[in-house]
């Protein structure tokens, strides 16, 4: 029924036709038009030309000028402040420029170390709380999982550099913590149960007896009554989780790298398979025997060639030192002795990888390159750490983590 109804409406458009007459007029106004064209001033021109080219030419200038300062305001503010949110979009749109894969992920990294930071300055300022630590927690607990996730994509395809990026993230966020515990650590009187106790029989003392409001005296502390207590223990504690998730897939992925691919039984022991079937075996039974050896040499080469980047890397954060590193820490026995456990030795890691690669191992030489290099990597960290929140390095003790057990 509708049907019908549509295309009698369609029936009766196409039977509307112009006539003669219109036809003719038509004709005639496009003549006129053609052979003596009448421009129309644009009602933008009029309000342009209302308003004044000099005025519009400043405002214009003036909203360009706003949006710069804003933006470069924008960059410097703190959790809390009104421009905050306008830093946050900021990135986003940063973020959203950045090609796919690595280039992502490292800038991704960088806003969860500049989110540490912040929270640090904040503890510098006296302004860190309960409130702002809950937030800057939900925003680094997301830029990380947002990071572990791209990585995840990474190992799909290459393991040994989702290693790598796994590490940065790791030592990123370490080292940062252990800034922000430094800066928010404050010394504190030491509450025990005689302090309090002490505190209340003062208090019950200087009881007024008019308005029963009590008050008490300044408790006189001893020396070594203080104790250190960080502002940032929330935040911390929610830092320290993410690490622990960290640490869970850097597991995952030094396992992965070392784990050998799964391959037929054939290419385990090529030689008595084969000879056990028939001399007439025809050339196309074997393709797969020789595509697996050679995806192995195809592996074992680009490993290598990954072996060679990292010492590269390493090199370049050595510049010309030959010096090779060690980390030492100072540790107390149960007997109270002091002793002296090396934790991170360069020259015997080098050594051992120098072994695996003339054996031939390579994906075992690889992590142990790549704890050299996170070691390094780590170091530096510290001290560009140390300058943005201007931190003595010399007082500092930033502990530099380890990548690979």
């Amino acid at each position: 029924m509708n049907h019908d109804k549509f295309k009698k409406f369609i029936d009766h458009l196409e039977r509307i036709k112009m006539t003669k007459e219109e036809k003719n007029l038509m004709r005639n106004n496009l003549s006129i038009f053609i052979l003596n064209p009448q421009p129309e001033t644009s009602p933008y021109f009029k309000f342009l030309k209302g308003v004044g080219q000099k005025k519009l030419a400043f405002s214009l200038l003036l909203i360009f000028s706003f949006t710069f300062v804003t933006q470069h305001v924008a960059k410097k503010a703190l959790p809390g402040d009104n421009l905050y949110g306008i830093k946050l979009v900021q990135e986003e749109i940063t973020l959203a420029t950045k090609p796919p894969g690595e280039r992502k992920i490292t800038y991704e990294i960088e806003r969860t170390e500049k989110r540490i930071q912040e929270a640090a300055k904040l503890a510098q300022q006296d302004k860190l709380n309960e409130t702002n630590q809950r937030e800057i927690a939900q925003i680094i607990n997301l830029q990380s999982e947002r990071v572990q996730e791209r990585i995840e994509k990474v190992k799909d395809t290459d393991p040994k550099q989702a290693l790598v990026l796994n590490s940065e993230l790791k030592s990123i966020i370490e080292i940062n913590s252990q800034a922000l515990r430094k800066v928010s650590t404050k010394k504190h009187i030491k509450k025990n149960d005689q302090a309090a106790s002490k505190s209340d029989d003062l208090a019950v003392k200087k009881e007024d007896s008019t308005n029963s409001t009590s008050f008490s005296e300044p408790i006189s502390v001893k020396e070594g009554e203080y104790e250190e207590i960080s502002i940032a223990e929330t935040l911390l504690f929610s830092i320290d989780e993410n690490i622990k998730k960290i640490e869970k897939n850097e597991e995952e992925i030094t396992q992965e790298i070392i784990t050998p691919s799964p391959i037929k039984k054939e290419v385990l022991n090529p030689s008595s398979e084969i000879s056990s079937q028939n001399e007439n075996k025809a050339p196309e039974d074997i393709s797969g025997l020789k595509e697996n050896n050679n995806s192995k040499e195809e592996d074992a080469i680009y490993t290598l060639e990954k072996v060679v980047e990292l010492k590269k890397l390493i090199q370049e954060i050595k510049k010309e030192s030959m010096e090779n590193h060690i980390h030492t820490k100072i540790e107390t026995t149960e007997t109270g002795d002091s002793l002296t456990v090396v934790i991170f030795d360069e020259e015997t890691l080098r050594s051992q990888a120098r072994i695996l690669v003339e054996e031939g191992f390579y994906k075992e030489s690889f992590i142990l390159y790549e704890k050299i290099h996170q070691h390094l990597r780590g170091e530096e960290i510290a001290l560009e750490v140390n300058k943005d929140l201007d931190i003595d390095s010399a007082d500092s003790h930033l502990e530099i983590p380890l990548i690979v057990n």
